[in-house]
């Protein structure tokens, strides 16, 4: 009768102790599996304020240059300078 209980006793642990690593190492590889697949919140963060600024907003370039380069070629004149 002891022999049984002994062996119940240990099936009974040995199920916990299968249970909780197979759980455990679940939420690893699911964490794992986010970790790899998405973006941070900093990254998202940028690619949205970048998404939200024009260009032309931005300084350090001639726009005004640009449209009239741009209507030239448009026009189909004669004299467009090189880029």
């Amino acid at each position: 009768m002891v022999e049984t209980l002994f062996f119940l006793g240990g099936v009974l642990t040995g199920v916990i102790a299968v249970h909780t690593g197979y759980f455990a190492g679940t939420k690893i590889v699911q964490k794992t599996y986010v970790e790899l697949t998405q973006l941070p919140d900093e990254v998202l963060n940028t690619i949205e304020k970048e998404q939200n600024q024009s260009l032309r907003d931005q300084e350090g370039y001639d726009w005004e240059g640009y449209d009239k380069y741009i209507s030239r070629i448009e026009d189909g004149s004669d004299d467009v300078p090189e880029s």
